[in-house]
């Protein structure tokens, strides 16, 4: 018996219309993820379920867009293909066949699996979805409610050693925020609204089981886990030698990994 099959031809839209499409002609949406809490970078995954016995191929030229409400800054869909997740936005340019006419296929008796990336503010609440009646899927990615300005810029910074900070946070509900920066010497605890971040002592490196002094034996070592955030140009090492029947230790190295 020969395989049956579907053609759906689309013109650009968005991704609405091709599921809208796809249900009608018996695939079932299934969502994997449901409302999220996120800040800035948001995933979900769903899967779409082709039960049937046709394969549906889709042809089309122009990108294929997703809603959201309100949009979002940029977003990335991606289909998994061999278990490596391929970026798709059913054009030539991003088909999984590339000698193939369509742009992409559901094959029949077979689920793809898809996953969406979207870029957002930190504290927007973002709604996207499609389908038909209990079919639907509009998943919410709720914000963190939670804004940090950096000398009034809610971005990421770098700032250089000797330096000052100025740091506003605020949340959405109107409460108190307070801020604990973990710098290891417990100066800004419980900081509230705006406060001055002086730069002025790097973190406290120390070793393998968190002491700051440490004695090691003749033959054995340790190490200590330097902070990577951090530019380092000098560092200091404090090394007492213990005698042991008159003998102090030799050939003592630092090795720098």
């Amino acid at each position: 018996m020969a395989n049956s099959y579907r053609r759906y031809y689309i013109s650009g839209g968005t991704l609405l219309t091709i599921f809208l499409a796809l249900q009608i002609y018996g695939l079932q949406i299934i969502d994997l993820t449901g409302d999220i809490h996120c800040t800035d970078t948001c995933t979900s995954y769903f899967n779409v379920v082709n039960p049937t016995a046709n394969t549906i191929y889709i042809y089309n030229k122009n990108n294929v867009k997703i809603d959201f409400s309100p949009q979002i800054k940029s977003y990335e869909l991606y289909v998994q293909y061999y278990n490596k997740w391929k970026l798709i936005d059913f054009t030539n340019k991003t088909k999984l066949v590339p000698s193939a006419a369509y742009v992409f296929s559901f094959p029949r008796y077979s689920t793809r699996k898809f996953k969406l990336v979207g870029h957002k503010e930190p504290s927007e609440n973002i709604k996207w979805g499609f389908g038909v009646s209990s079919k639907y899927l509009d998943p919410l990615w709720y914000g963190s409610g939670f804004q940090l300005n950096l000398d009034g810029l809610n971005q990421s910074r770098n700032y250089e050693y000797e330096t000052t900070a100025n740091i506003t946070a605020n949340v959405s509900n109107g409460g108190v925020t307070y801020i604990d920066i973990l710098d290891d010497t417990g100066r800004y605890i419980n900081q509230s609204n705006q406060f001055n971040y002086t730069i002025n002592l790097l973190r406290i490196n120390k070793f393998s089981d968190g002491n700051l002094n440490k004695t090691i034996s003749s033959g054995s070592f340790d190490t200590i886990s330097i902070d990577n955030r951090t530019e380092l140009y000098n560092s200091t090492f404090n090394i007492t030698g213990i005698s042991i029947g008159g003998n102090y230790p030799q050939n003592v190295g630092i090795l720098i990994n």
